[in-house]
């Protein structure tokens, strides 16, 4: 009987402090109300209101905004792939891969597409995060868990001679 209430309290416990820790996060997080003009109202969390450019839209395209001939927009140039990662906020291996293999991707001229395990539609090979995809022409080359930058480099290279 003095076994079940202990495992009785510990659950409660646990599930208590899963609780506080899933309020936490939900209200750390900002939310953003979606407008047409590339602009997103963000709730701080000292509750002040924020007008700030969107970053979730592809690269601005010279001509977009009047603020052109005083800031041009560099656009950058693709290889033609697009590097599809699949992660989550809550997976510390998705964290520390946009952390250190984003900057690499985007580095090597890659055009990267982040997309959240959670809020979009993931296809049947995504069965462990990080998955990154790899898409030629809307068509996915290859998909790999953890795939390194330079790996990927690599890759694209093999294949580019393969090609030749």
């Amino acid at each position: 009987m003095k076994k079940r209430a202990i495992h009785v309290a510990a659950t409660i416990y646990v599930i208590a402090a899963l609780l506080i820790a899933h309020t936490s996060l939900a209200s750390s997080k900002a939310a953003t109300a979606k407008r047409v003009d590339n602009q997103a109202n963000v709730a701080t969390s000292s509750g002040l209101v924020r007008d700030c450019q969107r970053l979730d839209q592809p690269h601005a395209k010279a001509g977009d905004s009047y603020f052109d001939g005083i800031f041009p927009i560099p656009v950058p140039k693709y290889n033609g792939y697009i590097v599809r990662i699949w992660s989550s906020d809550m997976c510390s291996a998705c964290t520390q891969y946009e952390r250190e293999e984003l900057p690499a991707l985007l580095k090597l001229k890659y055009k990267v597409e982040q997309k959240d395990y959670h809020e979009d539609s993931p296809p049947a090979e995504v069965k462990s995060l990080p998955t990154i995809q790899l898409v030629l022409n809307g068509k996915v080359v290859a998909t790999e868990v953890y795939w390194k930058a330079k790996d990927i480099d690599k890759f694209v290279k093999d294949v580019n001679k393969l090609k030749k």
